[in-house]
């Protein structure tokens, strides 16, 4: 697959299509003035992936938790023959042989569900508790004021003082 003027936006998913799980499409508003991500849930093929890893620039990257995804389409294969489609500049291991990936622009909408699994205390009392730490700093406590921010991997809440 040659390159072109595009390829340097192009982010590919890496992953399986889920099964055993339905959802709907959304009807009606609710979802942006621009509706962006209402088209990409009401798109020809829409569905659900798990996700390990993406590719971006050339360079893979494992997710450091697999997370569902909304994708379209079946996927393309990631054959040993097939390093040029996936992005990939040089690869030094083996895809499993049903892992498929998806392309998209990096401006692409999409949505991203995180699953964890576990003890409640964790996953429910530790992660919503305000001092009982964050389930993915494993204790640590971070705290910013009246700002809400992503750290990739990990979730941090943040709390108005009420300043």
């Amino acid at each position: 697959m040659p390159e072109t003027l595009l390829s340097s936006s192009s982010v590919k998913l890496f992953g399986r299509p889920l099964t055993g799980l339905t959802w709907s499409k959304p009807e009606g508003s609710g979802l942006g003035a621009q509706g962006f991500l209402k088209e990409a849930f009401n798109a020809v093929g829409a569905q659900l992936a798990m996700i390990y890893g993406y590719s971006y620039q050339g360079q893979y990257q494992a997710l450091m938790q697999p997370a569902l995804f909304l994708v379209h389409g079946a996927g393309s294969p990631t054959s040993d023959d097939n390093t040029a489609s996936t992005g990939l500049i040089a690869k030094d291991f083996e895809f499993e042989s049903d892992i498929v990936f998806w392309d998209y622009d990096r401006a692409d909408f999409s949505l991203r569900l995180d699953i964890d699994s576990g003890p409640l205390e964790r996953i429910l009392l530790e992660a919503e508790q305000q001092d009982g730490g964050m389930p993915y700093f494993r204790g640590a406590h971070t705290d910013f004021r009246g700002a809400h921010t992503r750290f990739r991997g990990a979730h941090t809440r943040l709390r108005s003082s009420g300043e």
